[in-house]
């Protein structure tokens, strides 16, 4: 929720508080006019009090063609609420939630325990609190991270963006460096809000990977949030199928997670004759399952 969290993102949109239910969108020009439309900040929108978002969507109706957002697993909103007052309101993913009790680490799967004893015995794992301190490594194996994947869009994060996201309170870096050359096996961001703990971006070099040390990193994640009074983290949504139906990250994700909760991608539509004309311009009417659909082709706004 903080304001700096929309801004590390304004390279996307023009940052947008709205006021009433305490969050934060990002306003963009749509291509090939003067209208506008906005997006919720990547990854999801973390509100102060979901039950106010009606009167910031009264404000906006003037202003804008269309907003998209995906809402937060941890929110205290009714669905009937968001179906009142979106037009669009479907499950986006399914977030595995680890529950933070004295007892989680019996909880964690058989599988995940024994690659996180194996992880560090090759190497440490430091909490970093100032993790801006940090940013040349971090960028450094991100990219490394994004051009494994072919990572594009928002999802990319440029240098100018963690520059601004690596300063805000609240976020901890864990670092994970070999015992036996002090080399960096890996960096995951975690941003701690309250209660509430989200696993935000991980990175790993090409060792990082052979000593399966994501487990490690997890494991000292989660002990540093227990001890500093989260009750909750999320470790995200499931994301991809394999031949199996499951992917290997959501396997992972469900070794750690003791429950799920849904995050769902709200579209509200505020000018529907524009909206309407900007998918016929685009030939993205109804059978796009994308929102806004005048966007489906637009990998930079994914």
């Amino acid at each position: 929720m903080h304001p700096d969290y929309a801004q590390a993102l304004a390279e996307f949109g023009e940052p947008r508080e709205l006021a009433a239910c305490g969050a934060w969108v990002l306003v963009r020009l749509i291509p090939g006019g003067n209208a506008r439309d906005a997006m919720g900040c990547y990854p999801r929108m973390v509100c102060q009090e979901w039950n106010r978002i009606h009167e910031d969507l009264a404000v906006l109706r003037d202003e804008l063609v269309s907003m998209v957002l995906v809402s937060d697993p941890f929110a205290e909103v009714e669905h009937s609420y968001l179906l009142e007052h979106f037009d669009v309101v479907r499950p986006f993913k399914h977030h595995r939630i680890v529950r933070l009790d004295a007892d989680w680490e019996s909880r964690v799967a058989a599988h995940h325990r024994y690659y996180a004893r194996r992880a560090l015995r090759k190497m440490d794992v430091e909490i970093v609190a100032q993790p801006a301190t940090m940013i040349d490594e971090w960028c450094e194996l991100y990219r490394h991270l994004t051009a494994r994947h072919r990572i594009r869009g928002v999802q990319a994060f440029s240098r100018s963006c963690f520059e601004t996201m690596l300063k805000l309170p609240g976020v901890y870096m864990a670092v994970g460096r070999l015992k036996k050359d002090n080399a960096i096996a890996g960096m995951h961001l975690t941003i701690k809000q309250g209660v509430y703990s989200y696993a935000h971006l991980a990175a790993f070099s090409d060792e990082g990977y052979e000593i399966s040390a994501s487990y490690g990193i997890y494991w000292k994640t989660i002990e540093f949030l227990r001890e500093s009074g989260c009750r909750f983290m999320d470790f995200g949504g499931a994301v991809g199928n394999s031949e199996n139906g499951e992917s290997g990250l959501t396997k992972f994700k469900d070794g750690w997670s003791q429950f799920v909760r849904t995050a769902y991608l709200c579209g509200k539509i505020f000018d529907k004759e524009q909206y309407n004309l900007l998918c016929e311009k685009r030939r993205q009417g109804a059978v796009s399952n994308y929102f806004p659909a005048y966007r489906a082709n637009n990998t930079d706004c994914r």
